[in-house]
């Protein structure tokens, strides 16, 4: 009943801006190989909306685990690599020949994202 509570108030006090959530839509758009060239022949797919949706959720979480009653970037930044660690799914010819990982890949699709001001 308490992490339902904590869950809730998060949801409710912790606020996401619209740059922000178009922020974590981008980066999970990112993860398309025909949506970032670097990524092509890498990854086979994107991922999919829920990754995004818990991109938000999992910043918003950092943001009320820091005291703030708002998410930044570097919350969105921050929790990434979580939400794509086991979403991301690599060629396994690029992960053999290249070194592709999930991290590897975070670190690309941060790069070719502009952060919102």
């Amino acid at each position: 009943a308490d992490l339902l509570a904590v869950r809730q108030e998060v949801g409710e006090f912790v606020n996401v801006s619209d740059d922000l959530l178009e922020y974590a839509n981008n980066l999970a758009i990112a993860v398309r190989p025909q949506c970032t060239k670097a990524l092509e022949g890498v990854t086979t797919s994107g991922v999919s909306p829920r990754a995004a949706i818990w991109l938000v959720r999992l910043a918003q979480a950092r943001a009320y685990l820091q005291a703030r009653s708002y998410v930044n970037a570097d919350d969105v930044r921050f929790v990434l690599p979580d939400v794509l660690r086991h979403r991301v799914l690599i060629d396994p010819l690029a992960a053999f020949q290249g070194g592709w990982t999930p991290e590897k890949v975070t670190a690309v699709v941060l790069d070719s994202v502009k952060i919102p001001n």
